[in-house]
């Protein structure tokens, strides 16, 4: 039996017109049951097809290779966000208004920093582009750090150190948060805590990885590290000891942690130009770039 209210509004069509409304009704009561996941994988995987990009099944994970310009092949599971990474990454290409900043200062990137690495996507991307960089990927969500260290291990990138840790404002210990956003596996957050549980994730702090991998400089830190910044850039004082050794930075703002314009302040008031490319917040060093 329908609903009183539904047949209020299914009256309002024709006899003739009413069971296209009924089955469109239904497909969407359907549809919006459906896992959130699979149906974005799908999505995701149907374009890729649709470009010549090459999927391959393989148990709960997808093989997917041959992207254009891209010598890479790239491992997702299905039942999660990975799909949605990969299209950011490689399609829509989240990170290469970065590499045209490279080119635009004439700079060869070395050393790179990325926090909230996830399934290794941006690091597999520059490395791509720059054959070899060193960089430190930081992920702490252990089942996304285990693909990514599978994605760096399939393609041979050994330039790139897998770091399961967070990234915080000194070297402590965290607990996870899945409550933030959609709770997906891209969206894994970090709090502190007082007490060490077995579930604690190690942090690290930049100065801390600066000291220990004896960077002098770094090329680009890439932050997506779902709200961390706002502990990162807590104050002016809390970034005197590593920000000036950052020639680009690319960070990610999440509003629901009230951070924007203290970030903002910070990077201007240490004479960073500032750019915005999509999601990402792009702070330009200008000690290393008006040469």
């Amino acid at each position: 039996m329908l609903p009183t209210s539904y047949l209020k509004k299914l009256n309002k069509f024709s006899i003739s017109e009413q069971p296209f409304i009924l089955l469109y009704s239904l497909c969407s009561y359907f549809l919006n049951r459906l896992p959130k996941n699979i149906v974005e994988t799908h999505l995701v995987f149907r374009n890729l097809l649709k470009n010549g990009i090459n999927v391959h099944r393989k148990g709960t994970y997808n093989l997917v290779s041959g992207f254009e310009g891209i010598n890479m092949s790239v491992l997702i599971k299905r039942n999660s966000s990975d799909a949605r990474v990969l299209n950011q990454i490689f399609i829509e290409e989240e990170y290469k208004p970065i590499v045209n900043l490279f080119k635009k200062y004439k700079i060869t990137p070395q050393k790179i920093i990325d926090a909230g690495a996830n399934i290794g996507l941006t690091s597999l991307y520059l490395n791509s582009v720059y054959d070899g960089v060193e960089s430190i990927a930081i992920e702490p969500n252990e089942s996304t750090f285990l693909r990514m260290r599978k994605n760096l291990e399939i393609n041979s990138c050994r330039s790139v150190l897998p770091l399961n840790v967070g990234l915080w404002s000194s070297d402590t210990y965290l607990s996870p948060a899945n409550t933030f956003r959609d709770g997906q596996d891209w969206s894994f957050s970090l709090k502190e805590e007082k007490i060490i549980t077995p579930k604690s994730i190690k942090a690290r702090c930049i100065k801390g990885l600066l000291n220990e991998y004896d960077w002098e400089s770094v090329d680009l830190l890439k932050m997506d590290i779902e709200g961390a910044e706002s502990e990162i850039f807590k104050s002016s004082n809390a970034v005197a000891e590593w920000l000036p050794h950052i020639k680009i930075l690319a960070v990610e703002i999440h509003d629901e942690f009230d951070c924007r314009d203290r970030i903002l302040n910070i990077l201007s008031s240490n004479q960073f130009d500032i750019e915005y490319h999509g999601e990402l917040v792009v702070g330009i060093n200008q000690k290393f770039t008006l040469v």
